[in-house]
């Protein structure tokens, strides 16, 4: 089935236009309490939903630790994937959801249910408080890859950077959740109900190492000159690989050093070097690149940031100064 037989979904609204301060009661009670008797009712009432009639089957869900804390990261098509992903576990699991959700009569459920709203179309901190305070009492949360439903019914291309910056500040470990199906879930209209398999990945733990600590984390014979008691460092630890198996990573990074991002005037110039073959830039939301020193292909992405692909064929580092401006609207 193509995405051209997909149920169209109502239009979204991207963004909410009220205060924070409206949610305030909501991250309040997440913060304070755990999820009650409505988490239980909603659960066996959507899990018995699930498994009659989407035959929803959870596969390797034994690698969700017990205890402690641990973000489940599915991917997002479907209003029901917030269902299956609990249904799939014993443990409960707090969920991250758009605060346009949060309207009488069903917010009393949500909040009651665990939930707690990040507020669309802002730069929301207070969610993020909220979800530290979770995992911080070693509680279960899903966050979606992709941030909203794909309308398509096809992943993104790219994952938000929430999860990361959650996990690094929390030492939560992380578990890919791959949601098989509910994409044609919305087709329950026309009275189509595909199989919805839910298939849990290997845990994924980080941690931040700084100094001395740094050296140890190094494999054996690796070269400890340059460390530094300032040395900083993100150490990644994943499942053994298997004899005959092979496991594919893709991993990205985020370039935080000041002295290469700066305003001149009304233009934001972007100076550094490349040394790997393939290098992405993204610049941020309202900008627009007016030059760059180096052959780039622009693209744009779901979200109206501007995309800037690099490829560095030298063996040596590739110099690529780029410029850009404020758009005048949310167009190019």
């Amino acid at each position: 089935m193509s995405d051209v037989d997909l149920a169209p979904i109502k239009d979204q609204v991207y963004r909410d236009p009220r205060p924070k301060e409206h949610f305030d009661r909501f991250h309040e009670r997440s913060r304070s309490r755990e999820p009650d008797w409505v988490y239980d009712v909603c659960r066996i009432l959507t899990s018995l939903y699930a498994f009659s009639f989407f035959r929803a089957r959870g596969i390797s869900s034994e690698k969700v630790p017990a205890s402690g804390p641990v973000i489940l990261a599915p991917n997002h098509f479907s209003f029901m994937d917030h269902f299956f992903v609990g249904s799939a576990i014993r443990r409960k699991v707090r969920f991250m959801a758009k605060s346009q959700l949060f309207k009488p009569p069903l917010q009393w459920i949500y909040t009651h249910g665990g939930v707690f709203p990040v507020r669309r179309g802002h730069a929301d901190e207070e969610a993020f408080v909220t979800a530290r305070s979770v995992l911080s009492r070693g509680g279960c949360m899903a966050m979606y890859c992709e941030g909203g439903r794909s309308r398509t019914g096809k992943l993104a291309e790219q994952p938000k950077r929430g999860i990361g910056r959650l996990a690094l500040e929390t030492g939560a470990t992380v578990i890919p959740v791959a949601i098989h199906g509910s994409s044609h879930v919305r087709n329950w209209t026309r009275l189509q109900f595909p199989k919805v398999t839910i298939q849990f990945g290997e845990p994924l733990r980080w941690e931040v190492v700084r100094g001395a600590a740094v050296a140890r984390a190094l494999p054996t014979g690796a070269a400890a000159a340059d460390i530094t008691p300032q040395t900083e460092a993100v150490v990644f630890r994943f499942a053994p690989v298997r004899a005959g198996e092979t496991v594919r990573l893709r991993m990205s990074e985020t370039y935080t050093d000041a002295a290469r991002y700066k305003l001149v005037g009304d233009e934001l110039v972007w100076d550094r070097a490349f040394g790997r073959p393939a290098n992405a830039v993204v610049l941020p939301p309202g900008w627009a690149p007016t030059n760059s020193a180096a052959p780039t292909i622009v693209s744009e992405l779901p979200d109206g940031r501007i995309r800037l692909d690099f490829i560095n064929p030298r063996a040596d580092e590739l110099a690529v100064l780029i410029t850009a401006r404020r758009r005048a609207s949310g167009r190019p």
